[in-house]
């Protein structure tokens, strides 16, 4: 006989786990889990993002409500884990983009301009916070949102909960993170490498005419330098950040099939 509430219970089990998947990627991936958006509307999308998702990755999920609490709530913090992940791999894009940004404005003396953007909760300076938004138009242009819900659809399939290696983990981690910093070196450096030079041209200057004003007459031309190669290098920085983006799937499953039992 057809058991009706066993349906129902079978059911929302299935509809709890994807919906704590998708709900943990909203609180670290970018755009979704901006300061912007309301907790009303991350919850309100997470919920209607999961009864669509449900019948696609309805194969995935355990067939049935686990007859044990623990297991109950060790299934729900493998699905949140997995989730959190996937955001956070996504969003070490805008941390890349930021480390080379702040590097910059290391060089460039805009340390002592930074001001608080409640985005973040903490200050920022000048250049990382235009190359952040710059790479979050960059990202929308180039459908990095949509890219995150087909990763976040085909983690179902790629690593469903029962397969998480949490020993595993902290490798596969630790490599992407690796990656995204040489990225973050690899946007500032032009910059870096110029303003450097410049740093070395006013020592010698300084050596030969001791009585110039070396930092006052420096610091202005070091301004003006950084903006010419900021210009001058806005081409790169689009194709590396949007390099990045396209290559953001990819990042996912790596980090998901490393942490495959």
């Amino acid at each position: 006989m057809f058991d009706l509430a066993a349906f129902s219970a079978d059911a929302f089990w299935g509809f709890l786990q994807v919906f704590v998947r998708v709900s943990s990627l909203f609180v670290t991936a970018p755009v979704f889990g901006s300061r912007e958006v309301p907790p009303q509307a991350k919850i309100g999308l997470a919920a209607v993002l999961s009864l669509v998702l449900l019948p696609l990755v309805k194969s995935t999920l355990g067939p049935s409500v686990p007859g044990s609490l623990y297991l109950m709530v060790g299934t729900l913090l493998g699905q949140a884990l997995i989730g959190l992940l996937i955001g956070f791999v996504v969003s070490l894009i805008f941390v890349a983009v930021r480390v080379g940004g702040d590097l910059i404005d290391y060089q460039m003396g805009f340390t002592q301009a930074a001001t608080f953007n409640p985005q973040f909760n903490e200050t920022v300076s000048p250049i990382a916070s235009f190359q952040y938004r710059y790479a979050m138009v960059l990202y929308l242009i180039a459908n990095g949102h949509w890219l995150l819900l087909a990763s976040l659809e085909r983690s179902f399939g790629l690593l469903p909960v029962a397969q998480l290696s949490v020993a595993r983990l902290v490798g596969s981690f630790t490599d992407i993170s690796f990656g995204m910093l040489v990225a973050g070196l690899q946007i500032a450096a032009p910059a870096a490498a110029v303003l450097l030079v410049t740093d070395i041209a006013f020592a010698f200057l300084n050596r030969a005419m001791p009585s110039m004003q070396v930092f006052y007459v420096g610091m202005p031309v070091k301004v003006i330098v950084g903006f010419v190669i900021l210009i001058a290098i806005l081409p790169l920085l689009t194709f590396s950040i949007s390099h990045l983006v396209a290559g953001s799937p990819d990042q996912v499953a790596v980090l998901l099939r490393g942490i495959h039992k």
